[in-house]
């Protein structure tokens, strides 16, 4: 019996195309699941602007300013219930330094949050180098290809 199809929920309190990051978060949600095989039951992500998101870095992290992503992660019956906070603002500021478009670096922050949701870590350079390779064949599955240069 196939298992339910996870519930994906896209909150836009930025400027962007809310159908394509609905889009975009289900496949991410069906990429990372496949890589890492894991059980996503819901999965809600608010694009956010930098004054929202530096009050939930505040509140969550008891660090002052914005930041580029949360995750928010519950282990529920049927698998993880996953909250995501991904910073427009932060997005288009670290775009612009690099070079790239902000919708490249808005969709990284989808992919790293949905993998700190699967367990990853990225506290120190092994988590770091697993991290950035899941990153890019997650990426590379929803036909983004390498958002970051190498070494960032």
């Amino acid at each position: 019996m196939k298992a339910p199809a996870t519930l994906v929920e896209v909150v836009c309190e930025a400027p962007v195309d809310a159908a394509h990051w609905q889009r975009l978060a289900v496949a991410a949600v069906d990429a990372v699941t496949q890589r890492e095989g894991v059980r996503f039951v819901r999965v809600s992500v608010r694009v956010l602007r930098d004054p929202a998101m530096a009050s939930l870095h505040e509140r969550h992290a008891n660090e002052a300013g914005t930041t580029d992503v949360l995750a928010f992660v519950e282990q529920g019956a049927g698998g993880l219930e996953v909250d995501l906070a991904i910073c427009h603002d932060e997005a288009q500021r670290r775009a612009s330094q690099l070079g790239h478009s902000d919708a490249d670096e808005l969709a990284l922050y989808l992919v790293h949050g949905l993998l700190h949701a699967a367990g990853h870590k990225d506290d120190d350079d092994a988590g770091c180098a697993r991290m950035r390779a899941a990153e890019v064949q997650v990426l590379q599955a929803l036909g983004l290809g390498r958002v970051y240069p190498e070494g960032r």
